[in-house]
This record gives structure tokens, sequence and C-alpha cells, in this order.
């Protein structure tokens, strides 16, 4: 089974198609281990959409005020049996490098009942609808989050992408899961130079996304990172 069918274009020399052969290895043997280890082992193609539709439970976000644009929202996060995180999510519209922008930012509540002082995610990261589809700007400070932040950073994430480009808790959890392990810790060839990353998605893919998860087996969704037409299985 290949992870990317055709990941990239017009690849001239030889040896850059040899080092994107690793690069796509690795990226979905990333893929496997965070979603065996952090989430559960999916036991056979028989019993995947039941395994997705438990892991599509862990993340459930709520808007509790505003409206489309602008707003707070809740997340709770199911990290283990024994193990739940609450994330406050403020969503507003700013202006980066003269563009509008949709920022969100991800807060966790503490046990003391507060939040914390700084957000977990979304320090510098944030979206623009094209028309036809999101652009997402992940920033480096987020980045490194999501490199070293292990399952915490995966459903803050999640509930970022949720809030942001409208995905439900569950499907923003898997999609979250898939683009970190195949695109941000495997490999360092997607980031710009500035440590950070730009992802594009049209409309009909992000209206895909649930019914690739739902369906047996992998399905490719196509994304584009760095200008990169790729293909990303859920």
């Amino acid at each position: 089974m290949k992870f990317w069918d055709h990941a990239f274009l017009g690849i001239a020399y030889e040896q850059e198609e040899k080092m994107m052969k690793h690069m796509k290895l690795g990226g979905f043997l990333v893929v496997l281990l965070l979603i065996s280890t952090t989430f559960m082992p999916l036991v056979s193609a028989a019993e995947t959409n039941q395994e997705m539709a438990k892991i599509a439970d862990k993340l459930q976000v709520s808007q509790v005020s505003g409206d489309e644009k602008t707003g707070e929202y809740v997340a709770t996060y199911k990290v283990s049996d024994t193990e739940t995180k609450t994330y406050y999510l403020k969503k507003y519209a700013a202006t980066v490098d003269g563009k509008d922008v949709v920022k969100v930012e991800v807060y966790e509540k503490t046990p003391s009942g507060s939040l914390t002082a700084s957000s977990e995610f979304g320090k510098d990261s944030y979206a623009t609808y094209t028309g036809s589809g999101w652009s997402i700007h992940l920033g480096p400070v987020d980045m490194g989050f999501l490199r070293n932040g292990g399952t915490t950073a995966i459903g803050a994430f999640g509930a970022w992408l949720a809030v942001t480009i409208g995905l439900t808790g569950g499907a923003a959890l898997i999609f979250a899961a898939a683009l970190v392990g195949a695109f941000i810790i495997g490999t360092y060839f997607y980031t710009n130079a500035d440590g950070s990353m730009d992802i594009n998605i049209s409309d009909a893919a992000l209206l895909f996304i649930p019914i690739a998860i739902a369906m047996p087996g992998p399905q490719p969704v196509p994304l584009t990172i760095k200008g990169i037409p790729v293909i990303l299985p859920l």
C-alpha cells in the first residue's frame, strides 16, 4: 500500500526522487506509529470504522458564545481512560501582513479551574479563506509545540482545526494526527525557512475528510503543502 500515489510532480533528478521515496516512507511509518500508540491499534480492516469512531469520540468541541467569525468555544480531549483535558478557545478576526485572517487561541483549563496564562496553541498560526478553500499557516512556535508536545499537542491542534476550518471534533483530531505524523514529525522538507508551514485545502477536500474517515481503508485527501501537491490518506 503506497502512502502517496503521486505526492510530487515533475521531479527531474534521480537523486531527488530517491530522497523523496525515503521521506514518504518515513512519514507513513510515523502516521502508523502515531495512530497505533497515541490512540489504539487498528486490529483489522473490518474493524476500522468502529475504531475510528472511538478515536473521534476523544475530542468534543462546542461553541459557547459568538458567531461563525468570532466566538468562544470549549473542547474536551480524552487523552486516556484516566485523563481528560479541557480547552478554552477564542476565535477572532485579525490582520497579518495586510491580509484578513482567522486567529484561534487554545488555552488549557488547569486542575484549579483557571486557564493557562498563555495559549497552548495558536500563538503564531492563522488561516485565511480563499473563496474555494482554506490557506493554513502554522507558525514556527506552534510547529515546535507539534513536534515536541506528544498527544497533548495533537488534542490542542485538533481543537484548533475544528474551530478554525469547521471540522467536527473527531474528524479534526484524526486529520491533525495524520498531518503531524506525515508532514511535521517525519521530515523538515515541507517547512519554510523560518520553521513555519503553509497548508492549502480545498472546500471539496475538506468536505471529503469525514467521508474518507468513515470509508473502509485509507482514502486520499489532496492537499498542497509549501506549494507541493500531496495526498494524505485518511
